[in-house]
């Protein structure tokens, strides 16, 4: 962790890194970058992650979706083309707040290897900012060509270590954990320096990690700043209690601007959240995804697993191992005899260990029941992303010290030692490849490959620093990381391939709207609605969609079911010439070679009038009640309040579209009699109803939809989305500008009139 000046000392005299060290430095981390993410460099069909990951099936679509939306002149508030609808600007993993991200919305079309450029950018980002922040740390005494050799080293170490190269097919994580270093850079020049600078500094990093919208990596962001802090806090609070208190001062004002920063994106996420899967995880499903104790030898080698999804044979779910380099752990391990403010360093990377073997120890259980908010985290083996941290943390330091110490003396050993180590290398690359590697049980060709490629590179290593410049081990351990990582997640499928849109899409796409689509292909994504903007009753798996929906959308039975036809599934998208499963699906279009569709004739209409109600008094009940044998969508509607009815429908009732829009619509009723005007439409606070102009309540209707009680009579109905926390929260971050602004413009006119009222004073009287 950093070193805090102490109060009195007399500054250590640093020798500045000269500019063009650097720039050979972030020159070699971005050629790095590029050489480990070589398919975007390649001609078609080579592309990242094989299969495209979540940045295909989801962020793709999603982002897309916010560009089409924001290039149309609105804001998207509400996607109406996954679930049968859903909130997006609460959608934290929406990015719609992230400046990156908003740039793309001035493409005419946003293509899929945007994202990949995305990937780039960020991992590069990640470790431009972890060399920064050693460049800071690292002892003033050293030499600068030393300093700037080390901070690279721990660069290379944290951008390629096991988050960033499992994670290239999740886009959110990458963009968040990038911003780990930079945050801790900005929190230690807060600590040296102090002023308000750093302290805005440190709140715009983190504001930018929050809106770039993955919670579990934001939260590691925080966990590295409380240690940081607590560090700089502890030496400060021992000889200088007044600057801590300042310290802490400036810490919470920083939380401050980031809370008003980021209020557009927090205030209707925290709306979302008890409404979401995410809300409430059962201790299974937190624990899932954890780190076994034996796969922490992946600390040394992830070949002992088998690299790469295809070639994983552990019997545990594929995580991530927390491997950052075998030269990585050697330098770390280096660093741990040095004095100064390892144990920081050391409590910090052990912590995240400890987390990340999750069900196997009791911590994360405590930790699951008593730490507010950590039972809606999942995949717990994550937590290695501070553990890798502090390893290239270390790595840096300890890689800097043995620089200091190598002496020219031992260059003349360079021919023996490099021939030493060819020789040792080439017997363990013989010993493996001598192996009946065929006919051998996996584990045990795994860790012969473990064996000789680790023992390979740590003999290589071991002769660097006496045989090489400075520069020597950061080209090895470059070489090394992206020998074993470069060709893991590449793949000669185009991703995008599931979303284009062919004969039965373009079919459907001329279609009258509204109605909604249900895939049951392969030969489509599962968010393919959203790129071709046609309504969908699901999409891909997301923890942070409508629980209640999720719930009555698993528990429909068979498609054509009463429960499944209220979702107005009205075409059924099946693999070709695979008919679908019920009599009441008739095929309709079949000159797509991939697909076939199908109309569901049983579908219900998106709207309906029904005068017969169910009143139960919670979700459970209401559930119970949709899920009834005798429970009919097209005559009764459960509801858990408003105003009871029980009558049969009058002849010459009338119910049809005025206008359809996602966000707002406009529907007429008629009716001799009271009724229930019911939506299949997902119920959600932001929505707001008005009768004939005046406002209407939103009853919660058949456990997860909506519906509003229409007196006798003719009425216009119109449902807009108009959630309160949208411009409240924008409220807040332009007040939270607009003083940052201020104050910005204040402090050097105060200064001016300080000067003036001093020159005035000093002034001789007249």
């Amino acid at each position: 962790m950093p070193e805090v000046p102490t109060p009195g000392s007399p500054p250590a005299v640093a020798a500045p890194i000269p500019g063009r060290m650097h720039a050979t430095a972030l020159a070699l981390l971005l050629a790095a970058t590029c050489i480990f993410l070589w398919p975007l460099f390649a001609p078609e069909p080579w592309h990242i992650p094989s299969g495209g990951g979540d940045n295909v099936s989801f962020l793709w679509p999603t982002y897309s979706f916010s560009a089409d939306v924001i290039r149309s002149g609105s804001w998207p508030l509400w996607n109406p083309y996954l679930f049968g609808g859903a909130p997006h600007a609460a959608d934290n993993q929406s990015s719609l707040y992230y400046p990156p991200f908003l740039l793309l919305a001035a493409l005419p079309d946003v293509p899929y290897r945007a994202l990949e450029w995305m990937v780039l950018l960020h991992m590069f980002s990640a470790g431009a900012g972890m060399y920064v922040l050693l460049a800071s740390l690292l002892p003033a005494t050293a030499q600068p060509r030393y300093r700037a050799a080390a901070a690279c080293a721990a660069a290379l170490a944290f951008q390629f270590s096991s988050v960033f190269d499992t994670h290239i097919g999740n886009l959110n994580i990458i963009v968040v954990a990038s911003y780990l270093p930079w945050a801790v850079w900005c929190s230690h020049k807060l600590q040296a320096v102090g002023g308000r600078r750093w302290t805005v500094a440190l709140a715009l990093v983190v504001a930018l990690a929050f809106v770039g919208n993955h919670v579990q990596m934001f939260m590691f962001i925080v966990i590295a700043l409380i240690f940081h802090g607590a560090a700089g806090l502890f030496a400060l609070g021992r000889s200088a209690p007044r600057k801590s208190v300042q310290l802490i001062a400036s810490y919470l004002a920083g939380a401050l601007i980031t809370t008003g920063l980021t209020a557009p994106s927090l205030l209707p996420g925290l709306e979302m959240l008890p409404q979401t899967l995410r809300f409430d995880f059962s201790y299974e499903s937190a624990t899932e995804y954890s780190l076994p104790p034996e796969g922490l030898a992946g600390l040394l080698s992830p070949l002992l697993f088998g690299r790469g999804p295809e070639n994983f044979w552990a019997g545990w779910d594929r995580v991530e191992l927390g491997y950052a380099g075998v030269i990585t752990v050697w330098l770390a391990a280096l660093a741990v005899s040095l004095p100064r403010q390892r144990k920081w360093a050391i409590a910090l990377g052990a912590t995240g260990l400890v987390v990340a073997l999750g069900k196997h120890t009791p911590i994360y259980y405590w930790l699951y029941t008593y730490l507010p908010g950590f039972n809606g985290m999942r995949v717990p083996a994550r937590t290695v992303l501070l553990t890798d941290y502090c390893l290239a943390l270390l790595a840096g330091i300890g890689l800097c010290d043995l620089l200091q110490r190598t002496t020219p003396a031992r260059r003349p050993q360079q021919a023996g030692e490099v021939l030493a180590v060819l020789l040792t290398g080439g017997l363990a690359a013989s010993w493996w490849l001598a192996a009946p590697v065929a006919g051998a049980v996996k584990p045990l060709a795994n860790l012969q490959l473990a064996v000789g490629v680790g023992l390979s590179t740590l003999l290589a290593a071991l002769a660097f620093p006496a045989a090489a410049r400075w520069w020597g081990l950061p080209l090895l351990l470059a070489a090394e990381l992206i020998g074993m990582g470069a060709w893991v997640e590449v793949g000669r499928y185009d991703p995008a391939a599931g979303y284009r849109a062919g004969p039965a899409m373009q079919w459907l796409q001329a279609q009258p709207q509204p109605f909604r689509i249900d895939i049951a292909t392969l030969a489509w994504q599962e968010d393919t609605g959203a790129i071709n903007k046609i309504e969908s009753v699901a999409g891909l798996d997301n923890p942070l969609q409508l629980a209640r929906y999720h719930t009555y959308y698993w528990a429909v039975g068979t498609r054509g079911s009463p429960q499944y036809n209220f979702l107005n599934a009205k075409y059924l998208i099946t693999t070709k010439d695979q008919p679908a499963a019920a009599a009441s699906f008739v095929p309709v279009f079949n000159a797509d070679p991939l697909v076939d569709v199908y109309l569901n004739t049983g579908a219900l209409p998106r709207i309906q009038l029904l005068y017969d109600t169910l009143h139960v008094s919670d979700g459970a009940l209401a559930f119970a009640a949709v899920q009834a044998p005798t429970f009919d969508p097209l005559r009764t509607v459960v509801l858990e309040g408003g105003t009871p009815l029980h009558s049969t429908p009058p002849p010459g009732h009338e119910l049809f579209y005025a206008r359809y829009q996602p966000t707002d619509q406009v529907i007429v009723a008629r009716s001799a009699t009271p009724a229930y005007l019911v939506f299949s439409e997902k119920w959600f606070p932001g929505w707001r109803a008005t009768v004939d102009g005046q406002p209407a309540e939103i009853q919660l209707a058949n456990f997860a939809f909506r519906a509003v009680y229409i007196p006798a009579g003719e009425h216009t109905v119109t449902m807009q989305f108009v959630p309160t926390s949208t411009p409240i929260g924008i409220a807040i971050m332009l007040l939270t500008v607009a003083l940052l602004a201020g104050a910005a413009i204040w402090q050097p006119v105060r200064q001016a009139m300080a000067r003036r009222s001093a020159q005035r004073a000093a002034a001789p009287p007249a």
